[in-house]
């Protein structure tokens, strides 16, 4: 092991006990067995449920149950304006995150939904490992990892810059935090926003529209808290200058590793991954390109460790 890989692994966790788990989401059977994978997986680790107020969550098996006001949610629009009924959720998500958050205790966080079970915890071997930076666009301490579900490639999905998955982050519990800190969003005039406005190219976007993506919500306002202009007005955009710095800002910050490598599942999806081509997801041999393009091969004297 080289001395730059030593030197980015030696404040990596050593122990489950390392972590703070936050499984967010709806108080369920999946919510139960997520959190039973977690307690096989990582034993010690402190674990935290951040769900509703009224959920029924008699003995659950986590360390800290936080109930929150549920602030509702509004409904993405179809193409033709009228009503999905397909809901956004972003401030659920944000809601119950963020609030979990607060009780981590430990150095090291773990964001999961309600449906993602661990399987193992090979994640750990991920963290610490991509050290090279980029210096611009770079918000976290370190990297996060996140999943290639839902992390969507500017080469293939053209339209869904700036997309990095919201359903699973692991790094930092300062940087977890860092993304996380969001305010809430008004979902029904982020829904409405295009009413009247020239529809984005049908080949950029499909199925239901809206200014902005959860993923998309969650990132840009992250970006933009932090400094950095982003020239982005709605989801359905694409100019090669966007591109690239959406391209830089999702390499730079998060490693996007696949549900094996992991260690985490993802049942939800599976069924969509069947179905759809794997083109519409960031897989981790393209996220490779992407870390060697824009943070390795820099001009001499750009790279930050």
């Amino acid at each position: 092991m080289g001395d730059r890989l030593e030197a980015a692994l030696k404040n990596s966790p050593t122990a489950p006990t390392d972590f703070s788990v936050v499984v967010q989401g709806p108080a369920n059977d999946l919510l139960t067995g997520t959190v039973a994978s977690i307690r096989r997986v990582l034993p010690g680790a402190q674990l935290i449920v951040s769900t509703w107020k009224g959920a029924e969550v008699a003995g659950l098996d986590a360390d800290e149950v936080v109930l929150n006001d549920d602030p509702g949610s509004a409904n993405y629009r179809a193409w033709d304006g009228s009503d999905s009924g397909k809901p956004f959720n972003t401030n659920r998500m944000i809601t119950s995150t963020r609030s979990g958050l607060t009780h981590a205790e430990r150095p090291w966080a773990i964001k999961l939904r309600n449906d993602t079970p661990l399987h193992h915890d090979g994640f750990v071997e991920w963290i610490g490992v991509h050290a090279d930076r980029h210096p611009d666009l770079r918000v976290f301490e370190e990297r996060l990892l996140t999943a290639s579900i839902a992390t969507r490639p500017s080469s293939t999905m053209a339209g869904y810059l700036f997309h990095p998955s919201d359903c699973v982050h692991i790094g930092r519990t300062s940087d977890v935090r860092r993304l996380w800190n969001a305010p809430l969003v008004d979902e029904a005039t982020n829904a409405a926003w295009l009413r009247g406005r020239p529809k984005p190219d049908p080949e950029l976007i499909a199925g239901n529209w809206a200014r902005y993506f959860n993923e998309q919500i969650l990132w840009l306002s992250c970006l933009r808290r932090h400094g950095f202009d982003i020239d982005y007005e709605h989801a359905g955009l694409h100019r090669d200058d966007q591109a690239h710095q959406s391209d830089l800002s999702i390499v730079n910050n998060f490693v996007v590793l696949e549900p094996w490598q992991l260690g985490i599942g993802f049942p939800k999806f599976t069924t969509i991954t069947r179905q759809v081509s794997l083109w519409q997801y960031l897989w981790f041999d393209e996220w490779s390109r992407l870390y060697e393009g824009h943070c390795v091969a820099l001009p001499t004297g750009t790279a930050t460790q």
